[in-house]
């Protein structure tokens, strides 16, 4: 096991039992488990989560125990790493849910909502029940029936003893009874996430939730899986969301950290800038590419709600660009080719070095030629060399 997902894995089991250990004895940490109460609802479903921590250290240290007796060359054995690549997804999916879940309950921090929250999902569970019977049986018992009024009387019960009745944050807009999607609470919990939880949440709903998502579901047509960059990549989202759960659980509970929780929960290790991949990560004037490959100039600079940033580019290839003069892109999607400002420098050194000739250039004037510049080596081999480095990428 490597040593970042040997800690990844320790923490996912030792720090949910220095949080139990810190906030309760041992009698009131089995009855806090035992039952859910109006009064202790935020303790339980807190407890429950951090147990789903421990279940994923587990897992990960199956995986890897497991790993070490598999032989890459037989076909059998990459169908069990294979398997655990499945897992890994099942497990990210999982944890997602749990994060987006106490993010947004860091503005709903009291048990009256929380309450309310399993009452809600408790009901839900008995439609789904009895949506079962009538699609495949053709009927609703009365028993199914008396047992939805029962649940739909907590729900209404714990309702009324909200607070402040609008703040339900987990409720789909018009409906007492129906949970919201996981794409809006998702949304919402992107807004108010610190930088280290925004990584842990894959910045964008379609990288994270979507994507693993998309890889449970059956499909026989999926690329072929990179074993070890995917492994790398899955076990690092599930450990900092692991970690990000273990911090949110302290915040919402009060609880002071120990040991490994204590570091974890330190401003340094929370709140990290953005990534370079969504902000700041070309200037006005640079020259880029993107998927093509294409060449274009970066005109104009748009940061979103959550601080991602886009970027407006003209096309300066328009023998083989993509058709458009323009397009907004994603920061992600963009790759720094040459900066303007480095360009400058070094014409403007060069100029200053050469003075024989006492020629005088505007600004204006440098623009013009470093984009000229730009384009014609693009034009001569640089296009092509940049394909070929994409096909190979592609082939690999």
């Amino acid at each position: 096991m490597t040593e970042e997902r040997k800690l990844f894995s320790e923490i996912a089991l030792v720090g949910p039992a220095l949080f139990f250990g810190a906030a309760f004895s041992e009698d009131e940490l089995a009855a806090r488990f035992a039952k859910m109460a109006p009064d202790t609802a935020r303790d339980f479903l807190v407890l429950k989560t951090l147990t789903e921590v421990q279940k994923y250290g587990v897992a990960a240290r199956r995986w890897e125990s497991q790993k070490e007796k598999q032989n890459s060359d037989d076909s059998f054995d990459m169908l069990v790493l294979e398997s655990f690549q499945v897992e890994r997804v099942a497990w990210q999916r999982r944890l997602l849910e749990a994060l987006v879940t106490l993010i947004n309950f860091s503005t709903t921090n009291q048990n009256e909502y929380f309450a309310h929250f399993l009452a809600v999902q408790e009901y839900e569970r008995e439609q789904h029940r009895a949506s079962d019977e009538c699609d495949f049986f053709g009927a609703k018992s009365e028993l199914t029936k008396q047992r939805l009024s029962i649940f739909q009387c907590r729900v209404d019960e714990a309702h009324a003893r909200l607070p402040i009745l609008s703040a339900c944050w987990y409720l789909k807009t018009g409906n007492l009874y129906k949970t919201a999607t996981l794409r809006s609470q998702y949304l919402r919990a992107l807004k108010l996430a610190r930088p280290a939880e925004k990584t842990a949440l894959g910045y964008t709903y379609q990288l994270s939730f979507s994507a693993a998502s998309e890889r449970l579901h059956f499909g026989v047509l999926d690329p072929p899986n990179k074993l070890k960059s995917d492994d790398r990549e899955i076990d690092a989202f599930c450990g900092l969301l692991a970690i990000a759960i273990l911090c949110r659980a302290h915040e919402l509970c009060g609880v002071s950290p120990r040991g490994i929780n204590r570091t974890l929960m330190q401003p340094e290790n929370r709140d990290r800038p953005v990534s370079t991949l969504l902000a700041s990560r070309v200037e006005v004037g640079d020259f880029v590419l993107i998927a093509g490959p294409h060449l274009a100039e970066v005109r104009e600079i748009r940061k979103g709600q959550f601080g991602y940033e886009s970027y407006r580019l003209e096309f300066l290839d328009t023998d083989a660009g993509p058709g458009l003069n323009e397009d907004w892109q994603p920061a992600p999607a963009v790759g720094i080719f040459m900066r303007r400002q480095e360009l400058l420098g070094n014409l403007r050194t060069r100029l200053a070095e050469d003075t024989s000739g006492g020629l005088v250039f505007t600004n204006e004037d440098l623009h013009d030629a470093t984009r000229k510049t730009v384009i014609e080596m693009w034009q001569i081999g640089l296009r092509a060399y940049f394909s070929r480095q994409m096909d190979n990428v592609g082939d690999t």
